[in-house]
């Protein structure tokens, strides 16, 4: 016969594996679980002879040692390196991480709490999808420590480590507007998500204050899942319809890198034909020849930011929110 899970529990209660969860460790005041509810699931586990495994074990005593790490995509260089240095932070501090992809999808997003209620995780670091807010404000209500990463919702109190976006965009948009150049496209995803947003009215905020001409129309906006080769023949056609661009604004690396394809595909020269800057370093542009101006992410900064305040979280009660934005670096080449 197969174990009764933690799952079967909720299932079977018509309620949430986290409130399972918080009843079985005696903690259903801290989520507000009515006295009724309580006494079902307690039925329930008593009819079904659950006996919690290891996992429910450790949420009794409040001490898992292990954190959850929820990204966009751990694949990506930025986030790989992100989570290499959360996992060497957190394993000095005697705690393994459970990693996680959303790929910039909702209902992922929402499964994957859910798993790390499951694996009864002491905190989570998450890079939220857009639609996420909701699920964070239960987190909250449960007084889960949580710390957004990368992306943060505005007014939500909550704890959070994120690059001052804005001031990245604007910054590197003044600079090339210092080094002559009056057409600057940004190349960019269409999201809803603040990082990206911000960005974007850093750019356009550093325009206006240089008295340069409304921007909108050399703006170019994918959506999330455009194909690369749709990518390419997009930049083709703006470029073509916009022909005084002088120059190229990435909004994040690998929107730069295929810029870069794009450059190379039509023989174009950076920056003879276009200057050519990019948010988010990557390895490639510092080989490429010219090497290419960037707006840096301080990569261990910030995840080391972000572990630091989870684990201060996790430890000490009553710490309040944790909010930080950290100043991003542009890194000078000669691709402007």
């Amino acid at each position: 016969m197969a174990r009764v899970s933690l799952k079967d529990i909720a299932k079977e209660a018509g309620v949430s594996v986290t409130t399972v969860s918080l009843i079985i460790n005696n903690k259903s005041q801290n989520g507000r679980i009515s006295p009724a509810v309580v006494a079902k699931v307690n039925k329930i586990i008593k009819e079904k002879n659950f006996q919690p495994n290891t996992i429910a074990r450790s949420l009794r005593t409040g001490k898992s040692t292990t954190i959850g790490l929820i990204v966009e995509d751990i694949s990506n260089h930025f986030f790989a390196t992100i989570s290499k240095t959360i996992e060497l932070v957190a394993n000095k501090n005697g705690y393994k991480v459970i990693y996680a992809s959303t790929d910039n999808d909702n209902q992922k997003a929402r499964e994957l709490l859910e798993m790390m209620q499951l694996q009864q995780v002491e905190g989570i670091i998450i890079t939220p999808t857009i639609g996420l807010k909701a699920d964070i404000e239960e987190l909250i209500k449960l007084e889960k420590p949580v710390v957004l990463f990368d992306r943060y919702f505005p007014g939500l109190p909550v704890s959070y480590v994120v690059l001052d976006n804005f001031k990245g965009a604007y910054d590197m948009t003044s600079h090339l507007v210092k080094k002559g150049y009056k057409n600057i496209a940004f190349i960019t995803i269409a999201s809803e998500m603040n990082q990206l947003q911000q960005r974007l009215n850093g750019y356009e905020q550093a325009l206006n204050d240089h008295h340069l001409a409304n921007s909108a129309n050399l703006v170019l906006e994918f959506s999330y899942d455009t194909s690369r080769e749709e990518k390419l023949k997009a930049i083709k056609n703006f470029l073509q319809k916009n022909k005084k661009v002088d120059a190229l604004f990435f909004s994040t690396n690998y929107l730069g890198i295929i810029g870069v394809e794009y450059m190379t595909n039509n023989k174009l020269t950076i920056p003879k034909d276009y200057g050519f800057v990019s948010f988010d370093d990557h390895e490639l542009f510092k080989f490429l020849k010219p090497a290419i101006t960037v707006v840096a992410q301080p990569i261990e900064l910030l995840a080391t930011e972000a572990i630091d305040a989870l684990l201060t979280l996790i430890k000490k009660k009553n710490v309040g929110v944790i909010q930080k934005k950290i100043p991003a670096k542009l890194i000078h080449r000669a691709s402007e």
